[in-house]
């Protein structure tokens, strides 16, 4: 009989591909080494976000109100003007990706807020929904 070369298969937690290993390292920072150095995002984003907010509104004498997730935005344009210094800088992909991660849970949690605990999956079903009718 004879052999069949086939690869090794890959072990499920080896990155695959340069966007698997980024993305499983902004899960693995997001998710155990800033927790455990800021507290949750949402609740780290807030206190960003009031702090910014009274500076713009002092500073401006304009009533200017920053949420979580703005703050999520501002952190990636950041990261992007320091890329446009050094485009190659992979520690600011990786933070784009961490701080994307991050304005997900700050958009779920004020969803959840205003709607209930139930709101983000009914947005996300709605969504689907709207993009599924959008492509027939």
């Amino acid at each position: 009989m004879a052999k069949i070369n086939r690869p090794a298969p890959q072990p499920l937690n080896k990155p695959t591909s340069p966007r698997e290993r980024l993305l499983k390292e902004a899960i693995n920072i997001t998710t155990s080494d800033r927790n455990a150095a800021y507290g949750n995002p949402e609740d780290n984003f807030a206190n960003i976000a009031a702090y910014w907010s009274s500076y713009l509104t002092q500073s401006t004498k304009v009533d200017i109100v920053i949420s979580p997730q703005d703050v999520a935005h501002m952190m990636i344009l950041m990261k992007v003007a320091r890329l446009a210094t050094n485009p190659t800088h992979y520690d600011s992909l990786l933070d784009i990706a961490g701080y994307a991660a991050c304005g997900e849970d700050c958009r779920v949690g004020a969803l959840n807020a205003a709607f209930g605990a139930n709101a983000a999956v009914g947005a996300m079903v709605a969504g689907f929904e709207q993009a599924a009718t959008q492509a027939r």
